[in-house]
C-alpha cells in the first residue's frame, strides 16, 4: 500500500485504501489470539472510519499513519474488553452503569452476617473479598497481594475468590 498523505474524498474510499493494512492487522491479531478474522477486520475498519472523521492535515502526519493507529487501537480495545469479560466474571460496564447499580448493605443483619462470614475466611481470602466488593479487578487484587510478598496470579486469585464465595 502506498502512503496516503491526504484524506480520501469519502469514508468508503478510505476503507478501500486501508483494506490491505486492515487485513494484515487482522491476520496478525487472529494468529496470536485465536479469534474470528471477520470480527477483527470489522473492528479495524471501524477504527479507519473513526480516523476519517477525526483526521486533520494540521496534525502533520499522513492519513494512512493516522488511520493505522486508530485501527490498531480499536483491535486492541476489542481484545482488552474480551479479556476483561473473561477474567472478571461480569460484563464490561461503563462508569454510569456502575454508579446506577451499586450494591449497598443498608441492613444491620446483612452487615453482621457478612462480618461473621468474613472472620471465618483466611486472611488472603478476606483481602480478596473486600477488594472485589470495592470494585477492584482480579489483576489488581493479585498485584496487591504480590506486593506483600506472595506469589499469586490472576487466575489463582479468581479461583480463591470463587471458592471463598462457594463456602
Amino acid at each position: 500500500m502506498a502512503i496516503l498523505n491526504h484524506k480520501p474524498n469519502d469514508p468508503n474510499a478510505a476503507a478501500r485504501a486501508m483494506h490491505k493494512v486492515c487485513t494484515k492487522l487482522a491476520h496478525k491479531a487472529v494468529k496470536s489470539n485465536k479469534q474470528d478474522f471477520d470480527d477483527v477486520y470489522q473492528w479495524a475498519q471501524v477504527g479507519v472510519a473513526r480516523a476519517y472523521n477525526d483526521y486533520s492535515p494540521a496534525r502533520g502526519v499522513a492519513f494512512s499513519t493516522f488511520a493505522y493507529k486508530y485501527a490498531y487501537s480499536h483491535v486492541m480495545d476489542h481484545y482488552m474488553r474480551k479479556a476483561y469479560d473473561y477474567n472478571n466474571n461480569r460484563s464490561f460496564k461503563s462508569a454510569e452503569e456502575h454508579l446506577e447499580n451499586t450494591v449497598t448493605y443498608d441492613g444491620l443483619e446483612e452487615r453482621l452476617e457478612f462480618k461473621q462470614i468474613l472472620t471465618k475466611m483466611d486472611t488472603h481470602d478476606q483481602i480478596i473479598t473486600l477488594m472485589r466488593q470495592q470494585g477492584y479487578t482480579y489483576q489488581e487484587c493479585a498485584d496487591a497481594l504480590n506486593k506483600c510478598g506472595n506469589e499469586y496470579t490472576l487466575h489463582q486469585v479468581r479461583n480463591r475468590h470463587n471458592a471463598a464465595l462457594a463456602a
